[in-house]
């Protein structure tokens, strides 16, 4: 009835309300699951992280999909030419570390 429709959005309203004022003004929103991370991405990411991320491997990016993706392809990358000299990309150097070093922290190559 509409009487008992109205006292069960009192009771929800109230709960709500109650719950408030329980976390206090400096409660924060917690995030659970994959949301937490996307949002510390780049929007522009974040369509095929969660594709990347996707739990069942039916629907998971595949390496094509992710290939091709329009964001993923604007990462510049270093590549080989035919006789295998590293052509690197722009701003981009490689650090190589010997096993013997890897204690140290900093590098210059």
């Amino acid at each position: 009835s509409r009487v008992q429709n109205q006292d069960k959005a009192h009771s929800i309203a109230s709960d709500n309300k109650s719950s408030q004022q329980h976390r206090g003004p400096h409660h924060k929103k917690i995030i659970h699951g994959p949301y937490r991370l996307l949002r510390l991405l780049p929007h522009a990411s974040r369509p095929i992280m969660s594709r990347i991320l996707q739990v069942d491997p039916k629907k998971r990016a595949t390496l094509d999909d992710i290939f091709n993706d329009e964001w993923f392809a604007a990462i510049a990358a270093c590549t080989m030419d035919s006789k295998n000299k590293v052509i690197r990309a722009p701003g981009h150097h490689h650090t190589l570390v010997r096993e013997e070093n890897a204690h140290l922290e900093t590098y210059k190559v």
